[in-house]
């Protein structure tokens, strides 16, 4: 008779988390950049005049927006990540065991 533990296979759904993460890390950073670049190409004088000050305000707004949208997405990441961490290991066949990678 098999123990249970030869049943257990890899949490890959652990893996793809933790594999993904980065990504989710550095592609916040880069819009973000992105748009303060712009930011500060309209605090130089590439747009001046018309709606120009209200673009800026939205953008100010944008930005912000961003930073906690970036900020809320890592904290789930990492929530999900320590909650899964408890179960390196999960029964063969289930969902966590059959994630795509």
């Amino acid at each position: 008779m098999c123990s249970g533990d030869d049943d257990k296979v890899p949490n890959e759904y652990l893996a793809s988390l933790r594999d993904t993460k980065p990504g989710v890390e550095t592609r916040a950073g880069d819009l973000e950049g992105r748009l303060k670049s712009a930011k500060n190409a309209l605090a130089a004088g590439a747009w001046i005049g018309g709606e120009s000050d209200d673009f800026g305000l939205e953008l100010d707004g944008r930005i912000e927006q961003l930073g906690i949208s970036a900020s809320m997405a890592v904290e789930e990441f990492t929530t999900e990540i320590n909650t899964q961490s408890s179960e390196p290991e999960v029964d063969k066949g289930t969902w966590r065991a059959t994630w795509p990678s």
